[in-house]
């Protein structure tokens, strides 16, 4: 008999999946693998000399931020275990917060080595635009949005084709920030501009829209 909605635990240990708060609408993930193949000199695959590298888990969870702060860490073990690889959040004036969060489990903790600073995101919740960024409007905001990014670095074992014991890890990590609004838009004086934008048209508010992005541990 095939299941209905969510039935899993959240894996990042984050949400709730049958009540009020930081509420889990998606998960998503599984095993994730990748081969070292070679071929014989008859151009036929050697399946013996198939070899499993970077064994690992992979998982995407979505929320919806009812109450509460989503917080979420960068560079270090996630519910002990997970490490983020990626994170997207938005605002708009007619729903409440949404945040997607993607993260690797590789087969030890062990393998996570921690980023020097501690680094994370707080997202608010409640219905309409709660998570500004910095931003501020002369008029009321329409949306935001924000993404996380980073570089990786993989030391891999001599022989085992996995991690080595903190051989994972993540730095250099950047904001990318949008927003629109029905007033002219002030970003962070930390901020770089990448757009600033007046859209206009005959059948339509007069909106503003902003891009920028900041480092989140720079010198």
């Amino acid at each position: 008999m095939p299941d209905f909605a969510i039935q899993s635990a959240d894996p990042f240990g984050l949400g709730v999946i049958a009540a009020d708060g930081i509420v889990v609408t998606d998960i998503t993930g599984g095993p994730r693998k990748d081969f070292v193949e070679v071929l014989a000199g008859n151009a036929k695959y050697i399946d013996a000399a198939v070899v499993d590298l970077r064994t690992r888990e992979e998982w995407t969870v979505s929320y919806e931020l009812r109450t509460g702060t989503l917080v979420v860490p960068f560079g270090a073990a996630l519910n002990a275990a997970y490490l983020v690889t990626s994170f997207t959040g938005s605002s708009s004036n007619d729903g409440y917060p949404t945040a997607t969060i993607t993260a690797v489990k590789p087969s030890s903790a062990a393998m996570i080595k921690a980023y020097a600073g501690a680094i994370s995101l707080s997202l608010a919740g409640g219905f309409g635009i709660v998570n500004k960024f910095g931003m501020t409007a002369t008029s009321s905001f329409i949306s935001t949005g924000i993404s996380i990014s980073m570089l990786t670095a993989e030391a891999l074992h001599e022989t085992n084709a996995n991690f080595e014991t903190d051989g994972l890890y993540h730095y250099g990590f950047k904001k990318e920030v949008t927003g629109e609004a029905y007033g002219d838009i002030t970003i962070p004086g930390t901020g770089h501009v990448t757009d600033d934008d007046i859209r206009e048209g005959r059948d339509g508010w007069k909106t503003y829209a902003a891009s920028w992005w900041e480092y989140m541990d720079s010198i």
